[in-house]
């Protein structure tokens, strides 16, 4: 997405710094050509600091600007001498680095490996498994095969024509996996579930026939196969099968022993049939995508939405129309990461950003992608990542990202970090701040004019949003009072009406049209005015939601109970449904703040914490959690803590604000046990509202409101490991 604003701080940062660079060149250069034109594209999941291309084209400039001022950008993006250095990072996703150091706009030459070599034998599907292994299907001796990435060894796990519990294995056809399982789909529809051995390295598992006993009626033409968890910790998954004879994505909940899918909970996932029949690869993390007809489009609540592709930047002057048959991600959460989509037409993949469709770059290798029928990525714990294909009678392998990113100019701020202004609103006093769904935004609330502002986290602009109703017949948009984000702005105002809207760029320009939600029940109790909490997940698998749904849990003002509302479509209309409430505890006092955990985070799939009276408690299925301890040491320079606003991160951390000592503590979110304090400041002091920023490098930024500021610290580095 193009941004062209004249008064961009960044735009006048690429002014100077070309001025600067371009006065040490030979004097024949000539240093009055107009501006650049940058191609800006829109907002990552999470933006960094030090905003880079990551693979983005710039376009040419203007006719006085020759070959050696182009090398100088490049050099500019390369040193990393037109980003800002002095502000605190929000981490981004892991940039997407060429391989061959290839300039961009230019397709990056990969240089693949063999891994493993079948001969002559047709290779049709390949997955990469939770045990990090790879499985493929030898279509030429119909034989499921284990595969070693690191030594190249295989091991035959399933052959048409074996026998088990009295059931015959027919043709491999289809692979998915889902949590620990790889699931294969033969030419009769059985499906058959191989779990690895635990720590077992070598291909030792167990085969066994999942019972799924309408499958007879998909007939034989199912084009995909796909899974979304709903316990991690019981490793079960929902299953979606793309069935063109019905026209629909079967949605198969699974049995409470994991060991089937019963008839009578499955339901049409599409809220409209269609034509099924070329569907060439199906992408589940919440949203479903579809490879069709060489198309890539998503699907949420059943239905295609605005998501789309942008073009390629190819390597041939006038590329073919993309033509994309095969599709993988290196990230499985909803929204985050790259996705890597095969476009046959060209010969090529295409790095794809997931949560805007943005092309980031294009990756070609010769012959060696003349054949490609299935591809994975594989992400190291230093960030480099490999792209592994099937072409022909191979498994072929290349490194797509190298470990440590793209280079920056200035130094990224070290882990604790001071903490620095993100924005400032003079004497106005602000209530709540929510990351924004672009997670490169920030939205608040000040109360003092009763305003919601858009912040961007880099550049600390903020814009006053001239919130109104999409419906010209609903009541005006009260007071906002709270504020939930996840793919949408929610915004619950002083009337205790919820509306939702989309963000983008006419948020970015002050005007946001928004829906309200309404619900098909009262509450069971009186809000008034004391609504304290409000959290917003993605189709929350306590309740087994729909993939891709939103749920709304709000907390009581008097801190007794908490409900969960979840949306009901009945035509077009979309309504909020009470699915279950639960006491917290009557002689508590009352809520301070609230916290759910969504899907994405293992082990915590149903967690809401509570902060009640200076503590800190989980509640699971209703009930407090038991096996759940809260608690820190406590030195002799310390008072006791008293806990007053909780946020978390993508990593299953739990941050807990301690007014008591002016410090953010991290818990383990699976069993509350401290892992460190991440920051201990007097910038702390007033602390209203925070939540933590997270990059696919898995650095932390914490922001938090205080007064009339938004202030921000990086709190935790890229380290991989634990917060």
């Amino acid at each position: 997405m193009t941004n062209n604003l004249a008064t961009d701080p960044f735009e006048s940062e690429v002014r100077a710094a070309f001025r600067r660079h371009l006065a040490t060149l030979d004097p024949l250069i000539p240093t009055n050509f107009g501006q650049p034109e940058i191609d800006r594209p829109a907002p990552d999941r999470v933006a960094a600091a030090p905003r880079v291309r990551r693979g983005r084209s710039l376009r040419s400039g203007t006719a006085g600007l020759g070959a050696a001022a182009g090398l100088v950008l490049v050099a500019l993006i390369a040193s990393g001498l037109l980003l800002r250095g002095t502000r605190p990072a929000v981490a981004s996703p892991s940039p997407l680095v060429p391989a061959s150091g290839a300039p961009t706009g230019q397709a990056t030459v990969l240089s693949p490996r063999v891994v493993a070599s079948f001969g002559s034998d047709d290779l049709q599907s390949a997955v990469l498994s939770p045990d990090g292994a790879a499985y493929v299907i030898d279509s030429t001796v119909s034989t499921v095969y284990w595969l070693s990435l690191q030594t190249g060894a295989k091991l035959p796990i399933l052959r048409a024509g074996m026998e088990l519990a009295g059931s015959v294995v027919g043709n491999p056809r289809v692979l998915a996996t889902g949590g620990q399982d790889v699931l294969i789909l033969d030419d009769a529809n059985s499906l058959w579930r191989w779990r690895p051995a635990d720590t077992d390295k070598t291909g030792r598992g167990a085969l066994v026939k999942l019972a799924i006993p309408d499958s007879v009626n998909w007939g034989s033409g199912v084009r995909a196969l796909g899974t979304f968890i709903i316990n991690a910790q019981l490793g079960m998954y929902n299953l979606y099968v793309v069935v063109p004879s019905a026209g629909q994505i079967l949605k198969y909940p699974p049995a409470a022993d994991g060991n089937s899918f019963p008839t009578a909970g499955r339901a049409n996932w599409l809220a409209v049939s269609q034509d099924l029949s070329t569907i060439d690869d199906m992408y589940v993390d919440g949203h479903i995508f579809l490879v069709d007809r060489g198309k890539i489009t998503r699907h949420s609540l059943g239905q295609a939405d605005s998501w789309a592709p942008a073009l390629p930047a190819g390597s041939a002057a006038e590329p073919n129309d993309p033509y994309y048959t095969h599709l993988a991600a290196d990230d499985p959460s909803q929204d985050r990461g790259t996705f890597y989509a095969y476009d046959r037409n060209n010969k090529q993949v295409v790095a794809i950003r997931k949560a805007d469709g943005s092309s980031i770059g294009t990756y070609g290798a010769s012959a060696a992608l003349n054949d490609l029928r299935a591809m994975f990525v594989v992400t190291a714990e230093d960030g480099s990542a490999s792209l592994y294909w099937l072409n022909g009678g191979e498994l072929l392998a290349a490194p797509i990202r190298h470990a440590g990113g793209v280079p920056t100019a200035s130094p990224s701020p070290s882990v604790g970090s001071e903490p620095s202004v993100v924005a400032s609103f003079g004497t106005d006093e602000l209530s709540q701040a929510a990351l924004g769904p672009d997670r490169a935004s920030a939205y608040v609330i000040d109360t003092t004019v009763n305003k919601i502002y858009r912040v961007d986290l880099e550049t600390g602009v903020k814009v006053a949003l001239d919130v109104s109703p999409d419906n010209p017949s609903a009541p005006p948009v009260g007071r906002p009072r709270l504020l939930g984000s996840l793919n949408y702005l929610l915004i619950v105002d002083s009337n205790n009406r919820f509306w939702v809207g989309p963000t983008g760029n006419r948020d970015k320009a002050g005007s946001l049209s928004v829906s309200q939600l309404t619900f098909d029940a009262p509450p069971s109790f009186s809000w008034g005015t004391g609504v304290r909490s409000v959290c917003v997940v993605s189709g929350h698998p306590a309740d087994d939601s729909e993939a891709g749904a939103f749920d709304y849990y709000v907390a009581s003002p008097a801190g007794v109970e908490v409900i969960k509302y979840a949306p009901v479509t009945a035509g077009q209309t979309v309504s909020l449904h009470m699915t279950h409430g639960f006491d917290v505890n009557q002689q508590s006092a009352p809520i301070d703040d609230m916290y759910v955990y969504s899907q994405s985070v293992d082990p915590l799939r149903s967690g809401i914490f509570l902060v009640q009276g200076g503590e800190i408690s989980l509640y699971q299925s209703g009930k407090p959690a038991p096996q759940w301890t809260f608690s820190r040491p406590i030195s002799s320079s310390e008072q006791a803590p008293y806990y007053t606003v909780v946020a978390g991160d993508d990593l299953g951390a739990l941050f807990a604000y301690d007014r008591a000592n002016k410090q953010v503590a991290v818990f383990s979110g699976a069993d509350g046990s401290y892992v460190r304090a991440a920051l201990s400041s007097p910038a702390l002091d007033g602390l209203s509202s925070m939540f933590v920023a997270t990059g696919m490098d898995q650095a932390r930024t914490l922001y938090w409101i205080t007064g009339g500021k938004l202030m921000g610290a990086l709190i935790s580095g890229g380290s991989g490991g634990a917060p």
